[in-house]
């Protein structure tokens, strides 16, 4: 598994300053941003947000499986908190 990047960001609740790191999805984190994905990204996202995807249950299990195949191809990445206080997918 390779870490591409590191960085530190200003937690807009908290002020705390936070690490991440940008490395390789592994495989047991692909529900976890399939998850991600179909209630974060996918009610906001302009293509799919105009038709209305995200409400369509049978649209939405259609597109989250694309994005599993994707995923199981292994070119995705991840953001990952990197504190210490856990392992959290962010982005």
């Amino acid at each position: 598994m390779s870490t591409y990047f590191t960085l530190q960001a200003q937690n807009n609740k908290s002020n705390k300053i936070i690490e991440y790191r940008i490395q390789d999805l592994p495989d047991d984190r692909f529900l976890e941003a399939i998850n991600l994905f179909c209630e974060d990204f996918l009610p906001d996202e302009p293509m799919t947000s105009s038709r209305n995807l995200h409400g369509n249950e049978n649209g939405k299990k259609e597109i989250c499986n694309i994005w599993m195949d994707i995923m199981k191809q292994r070119l995705s990445i991840a953001c990952f908190r990197n504190d210490g206080g856990g392992d959290e997918t962010v982005g």
